[in-house]
């Protein structure tokens, strides 16, 4: 909300970027937040749906409430169900979903490229929804936005498994020789992204390279431009793909806790009392290191001003308040206005860092479109 209130409450977060990428919950916001808004006839009237506080209500009130409840009858069916059930049905998010999304809105429509996660358990494969795919191979990877927000969220232990509607693609893969194997598929049954990818960062930036930005018309000219250089001793070593490819990105984390696991418990554990803490501790795990990895890969141009192509922004929660499924009233309004408040104090500087680079590149995106216009 911060990023669209810099800009005025008029221009969307989904207008500022070229990719949004995001896992589990951040999948969610991603879909939410590129979703076109259609008038009565289902035509689009050129204004985004969703701005970022019309999503709040998925995270703080009756809509996560609805989420994250036990009906009476699940819990007397099944009163063991902690160990033998997911902790919700997946019918109750689902209805959300479809609600709020709308049952009929596709990948393919989505105002931005969109990159969400998803892992597939049954071919034991990361799954991504791609809207790249979607140009490249058709109507199969066409899936609908709420479907997408469903299975990047279905968090092991919390909720069942998805299995989508219809398929109709391809497991690709290779054999033990090297060849590509292609099995066309019915259906995907797929768990959160977070599994693989808790941080998209890394999976985003090799999706801006490969699928967007090498297919551009400005790269041929840019990559010609630094093989001349590279050429005239200007750039040592260095490709033309790999020195300071015009990128930025934007790292927005959903909190962390630092929630101790001391060894006089943890020795004793067994399977079902590992099972949790080794959900959290890979989650956080390949989060700070994908940080790590991308504060490398994108550092700052090597300008006078050092402007910056990565920031990460996120905060450290209190472990009372880092449940994944505490909708409570106290619980969300404490995130909401104590964090939500928090994460701005504390990154002001890189907030305001960013919000001036989007808006430089905001300006050229419609003077370009001006000038095609």
């Amino acid at each position: 909300m911060y990023i669209e209130e810099r800009f005025g409450g008029e221009v969307g977060i989904a207008e500022l970027f070229d990719l949004i990428a995001g896992t589990s919950t951040g999948g969610i916001l991603a879909a939410g937040l590129t979703l076109k808004e259609k008038d009565k006839e289902g035509n689009y009237t050129g204004k985004l749906k969703y701005k970022a506080e019309d999503l709040l209500p998925l995270y703080s009130g009756e809509e996560a409430k609805q989420i994250f409840a036990k009906s009476k009858l699940f819990l007397l069916k099944y009163p063991r169900q902690w160990f033998f059930r997911s902790k919700f049905p997946g019918a109750n998010i689902e209805s959300i979903l479809q609600e709020k999304f709308g049952e009929d809105a596709k990948l393919s429509e989505a105002y931005t490229k969109l990159l969400i996660t998803s892992y597939n358990i049954e071919q034991r494969t990361p799954f991504y929804f791609k809207s790249t795919d979607v140009e490249k191979y058709g109507e199969a990877e066409d899936f609908p936005i709420w479907e997408i927000a469903r299975s990047t969220s279905a968090a092991p232990t919390y909720f069942p498994p998805y299995r989508t509607k219809k398929y109709g693609g391809f497991f690709r893969h290779e054999d033990v020789d090297g060849n590509e194997v292609r099995e066309q598929l019915d259906r995907v049954t797929l768990v959160d992204g977070g599994m693989f990818a808790n941080n998209p960062s890394l999976l985003a930036y090799i999706e801006a390279r490969e699928e967007i930005w090498k297919r551009s018309p400005q790269y041929k000219m840019w990559s010609e431009l630094m093989k001349d250089a590279a050429g005239r001793g200007m750039l040592a070593e260095a490709g033309s793909q790999d020195f300071e490819v015009p990128f930025f990105l934007l790292s927005i984390g959903t909190g962390q806790s630092r929630k101790e696991y001391k060894y006089d418990k943890a020795r004793k554990w067994g399977q079902a009392q590992w099972a949790l803490p080794s959900i959290d501790i890979l989650m956080q795990g390949v989060s700070e290191s994908v940080h790590y990895q991308m504060s490398y890969l994108l550092p700052p141009f090597n300008n006078p001003e050092k402007t910056p192509r990565y920031i990460r922004i996120n905060i450290e929660l209190d472990k009372e308040h880092a449940s994944m499924d505490d909708a409570s009233d106290e619980n969300t309004t404490r995130l909401r206005d104590f964090y939500g408040d928090k994460i701005i104090e504390n990154n002001r500087d890189k907030l305001d860092e960013a919000c001036n680079i989007l808006k430089q590149i905001y300006d050229l995106r419609m003077a370009r479109r001006q000038d095609e216009a």
